[in-house]
């Protein structure tokens, strides 16, 4: 007849336990800087461009201090280059009735979601702020942002009725500047066709 083993005593339980990967793990993000060559450029039309001869910027984690990627640094070749596309895709972009950019809105806000966990770890990295606040808040108040001005597109039609967008604006950010701070600023531009 074989021994039996009495139940595993709580501390070895404890000592044994084996965790997988949590939900608040950054490794996502540090992933998609890997894809990204740990050099961040500027997001012009669609798409990073990288030019070559730019100076580049530490980008820091604020809790260690260590560097997560470089940012490059623009020049006005670049700024002209990122002006000229935005002017370009304003002319469609404020011709289109306000329905078809809160389609747009909507569906952005769906891109977020898709994409939510990498944002809320590369949010919290570059802020230093806990994943689980920027996760159950930012990120979840700048899709309902979206939703919300994709309605208003369509009823600030009528309310702006004889208005005119005023053109391109620009919008520089510090590092540090969150993601909500941002959609906070951009969603009411969009939803009325600037």
């Amino acid at each position: 007849m074989a021994a039996t083993r009495a139940a595993p005593h709580a501390r070895e339980i404890f000592t044994s336990l084996e965790y997988g990967p949590v939900p608040e793990s950054h490794t996502c993000a540090l992933a998609w800087l890997d894809t990204q060559d740990w050099c961040l450029g500027h997001y012009v039309n669609g798409k990073w461009l990288k030019p070559e001869h730019r100076d580049s910027v530490p980008c820091q984690d604020p809790v260690t201090g260590e560097t997560l990627a470089s940012c490059l640094q623009a020049q006005a070749e670049d700024v002209a280059a990122a002006v000229e596309a935005a002017r370009t895709a304003f002319k469609s972009w404020s011709a289109q009735p306000g329905v078809a950019r809160g389609r747009h809105l909507t569906r952005l806000a769906k891109v977020i979601q898709k994409h939510q966990r990498l944002l809320w770890t590369l949010e919290s990295l570059v802020t230093g702020r806990v994943v689980r606040e920027v996760r159950d808040g930012d990120v979840q108040l700048a899709q309902q942002l979206l939703h919300y001005h994709a309605i208003q597109a369509s009823t600030q039609e009528e309310a702006l009725a004889g208005w005119e967008p005023m053109g391109v604006i620009g919008l520089i950010l510090p590092p540090t500047f969150s993601f909500l701070e941002m959609m906070w600023r951009i969603c009411p531009a969009l939803a009325v066709g600037k």
